[in-house]
């Protein structure tokens, strides 16, 4: 829900600047699909719905945005025609031949020139479902924690398409834009945010014009990406911690069989996620600890461990309970 709704706000905030040729029949086309991309029967619905989200970039830029030809989009501004097309990839498995149909679908419908202006190719895939299997939720500590870690997985896609031999070597295709929509629930601020994360990668070996087209290109982009939400919250700058203090006089606890067989069994039992690890308590507060935080900061802890030569179980847990506390009250 989170997603489709954020999705419609940008939709809408292209349309408010400028109507695209086609826009009506797109956007019945949309709407007639389900609630839910999950429901949906045909991909049709889904699949204009992305075409009208890359659309509106170039609408918020200002730029002639026609629709209604074989081409998904056709983007016209002062300089040069974009030419796009336009591909939600379901699996990895599709990856490579999606990209491939849209390199040759540019091949056949870009002309030479457009209103008399150079004409340039670009492949705009949604690739929300390679990255991730499921329609739920990443986690983050902070916004900014959320940004890099959707940055960080859509580049392991595009590092698989780059092992690829042919990839990116179509003529007059100059872009490939790979775009991840996904939802974040962050725990500083407790929060939930949806972005799109964009990665463009452009043609290595290119000529001027490609270069120019390149530039206007990126303008265009960052126009409308960097453009703010009148609505929208301000992010506050978080201080990270640097000394982790736990008053005298705390109390804790921790399951002795857990940490036993984790820290002390070279193959350790496979404990559910949800199992209490550990409570620590003080200041009228109580924080309870489960093997899923455990899981988070594991390494981590075992390098502590290592490095503090600790050996009794009790000293174990109590470097174990001041790291995963720790890590969850990452800022001042």
């Amino acid at each position: 829900m989170l997603r489709e709704v954020h999705e419609l706000m940008w939709i809408l905030r292209g349309l408010k600047c400028k109507e695209p040729l086609g826009g009506d029949e797109k956007l019945e086309l949309m709407i007639g699909g389900s609630d839910f991309a999950a429901l949906d029967k045909d991909s049709d619905s889904r699949n204009a719905q992305f075409e009208l989200r890359i659309a509106s970039y170039f609408l918020q830029y200002g730029c002639h945005v026609d629709l209604t030809t074989e081409t998904d989009i056709i983007a016209v501004s002062k300089k040069e025609a974009f030419y796009i097309e336009c591909k939600r990839i379901a699996s990895s498995k599709q990856l490579s031949k999606r990209i491939r149909d849209a390199e040759v679908q540019l091949q056949k419908r870009m002309p030479e020139k457009r209103d008399g202006r150079n004409v340039f190719g670009c492949v705009a895939a949604d690739v929300t479902k390679v990255a991730y299997n499921h329609n739920g939720l990443t986690f983050a500590f902070t916004s900014d924690h959320a940004k890099d870690t959707i940055q960080k997985d859509l580049k392991k896609v595009v590092n698989h398409l780059e092992a690829k031999s042919d990839f990116g070597m179509k003529k007059r295709v100059f872009n490939y834009w790979f775009q991840i929509h996904i939802p974040s629930l962050v725990s500083h601020p407790t929060s939930v945010s949806t972005r799109f994360s964009s990665f463009h990668k452009l043609k290595e070996r290119a000529n001027r014009k490609e270069i120019r087209a390149a530039k206007n290109f990126c303008e265009i982009f960052e126009t409308a990406s960097l453009n703010p939400d009148r609505r929208e919250v301000p992010p506050r700058q978080l201080k990270p911690r640097t000394r982790y203090h736990i008053p005298a006089g705390a109390v804790y606890s921790f399951d002795d069989n857990v940490v036993y067989s984790v820290f002390k069994v070279k193959e350790s039992k496979k404990w559910p996620m949800e199992t209490r690890l550990a409570v620590l308590e003080f200041g009228g507060d109580v924080h309870y600890f489960h093997v899923s935080d455990l899981e988070i900061v594991l390494p981590e802890i075992k390098k502590a461990i290592h490095e503090n030569g600790c050996e009794k179980l009790e000293e174990i847990a109590l470097v174990m309970i001041a790291i995963m506390f720790a890590q969850r009250f990452t800022y001042e």
